[in-house]
């Protein structure tokens, strides 16, 4: 538990009443549907949208660090930050080499952003017209409120036959009381989040958390200059993270061999007391120290609410650590994680994180070459969004902070 105060400890043992967290589900496969993904959807797999057809980032920052092959697209989340003007994407790139497996710089994650003058205008009129609207419909409210209960007004009969313009049902066609139009809530129905096919339009992760996004501008699809290699792909759905009464059963996220749900017992036989693992062999003894790992133990515990998450989202939050005995656990823990290079006298914060599940909606569409060995990727970005360079298209891209949390390196070969 090195690295870890008394104070982050309890935190992490704790679930919330309530969370700020958005969970990314699988919806419908690219290769099930007509609709294709574009820079405003969040999806996994398949090929990378760049923000403008003709500004892909430089080759070396989709390129391994370890084999300097083309990376694969894990995710792409359509991101952009509150009271913002600009798009603004977050990609994260994984190395299909099984070779590059737990090597540095096999997993990357890059921020996009664009800033074009004229699309930031029309976002900002677009803005200034909502605010107006809300505005007017406030005031009308707020007038006809005072005129029903002000009390200076007795001798006015609100029900009369006046035409008094401050009669608010007289003959204007306006009523400040009649029912509003259905807000667009994300959170107003219980049931099952439609496809693809059935609601083009997915929320972003950012959008969604304002609960009050303005209406979405006209999609503009992208092309790729360049294919890379990829995984299945996938459209993913955007709820609120929820902690309903977990399911019974075992959970499917997280490749733990059944070997490990024996080892208290084999642990018993081979000590003689079941007090102690002199001996259990050293895999086992692997095993049993994941699962005595507190850390592990509530990150197993959150994910069991929500079984099916592929994607965590809150920016400025904190990320679900899978273990506390690795190097990423002591630098997220004691916030070591580095300044941007790029902008040395900022920060970065917490955004989002990939969650094991998308691993096994991977592996059952295609046959993964060496299979992929991360628990989870976590990603941190420049607290002021940062971009020291656009090119002609206003489109600029930065490489952000990745840790990945890989499975611990235990083989089951040998078997009692």
């Amino acid at each position: 538990m090195s690295g870890y105060s008394s104070e982050e400890d309890e935190d992490l043992q704790t679930i919330p009443k309530k969370s700020e967290v958005y969970l990314g589900y699988v919806d419908v496969a690219f290769n099930k549907t007509e609709d294709e993904p574009t820079v405003e959807d969040t999806f996994v797999g398949g090929q990378p949208i760049w923000l403008h057809h003709g500004s892909p980032p430089s080759a070396d920052l989709i390129s391994c660090k370890s084999c300097t092959n083309p990376m694969s697209l894990i995710v792409q989340a359509f991101s952009p930050l509150e009271d913002s003007l600009y798009d603004r994407i977050i990609y994260v790139f994984g190395c299909k080499n099984d070779q590059c497996n737990r090597k540095k710089g096999s997993v990357r994650a890059i921020r996009a952003v664009c800033k074009d003058p004229k699309k930031m205008e029309e976002a900002q009129n677009e803005q200034d017209e909502e605010i107006k609207a809300q505005l007017q419909d406030k005031l009308k409210l707020d007038n006809a409120r005072n005129f029903l209960f002000d009390g200076n007004k007795q001798d006015s009969n609100p029900f009369g036959a006046s035409t008094d313009s401050s009669n608010p049902f007289g003959g204007s066609s306006a009523n400040p009381f009649g029912v509003p139009a259905a807000a667009s809530n994300p959170f107003a129905s219980s049931a099952p989040a439609p496809t693809k096919t059935e609601e083009p339009a997915k929320p972003s992760f950012a959008s969604i958390a304002k609960q009050s996004a303005p209406a979405p501008k006209p999609k503009t699809k992208s092309t790729i200059t360049k294919k890379l290699p990829e995984y299945p792909g996938y459209f993913l759905y955007v709820d609120q993270e929820k902690f309903n009464k977990k399911p019974a059963q075992k959970q499917p996220n997280l490749k733990i061999d059944d070997s490990a749900l024996d080892l208290e017992d084999e642990s018993n036989s081979a000590s003689g007391s079941g007090s102690g693992s002199a001996g259990l062999s050293a895999e086992s003894q692997a095993v049993s120290a994941s699962l005595q790992d507190s850390t592990f133990q509530h990150f197993s515990e959150v994910i069991s609410y929500n079984p099916h998450q592929v994607l965590r989202y809150e920016i400025n939050g904190k990320p679900l650590l899978a273990t506390s005995s690795d190097e990423i656990a002591k630098v997220v823990s004691e916030r070591l994680i580095p300044r941007p290079g790029f902008n040395p006298s900022s920060e970065r914060r917490f955004e989002l994180q990939v969650m094991p599940k998308l691993i096994m909606d991977f592996e059952d569409e295609v046959n993964v070459q060496g299979g992929i060995e991360w628990v989870t990727i976590i990603v941190y970005t420049d607290k002021e969004d940062f971009t020291p360079e656009l090119d002609d298209n206003h489109v600029g891209y930065v490489e952000e902070w990745c840790g990945v949390q890989w499975e611990e390196p235990i083989t089951t070969k040998t078997r009692r």
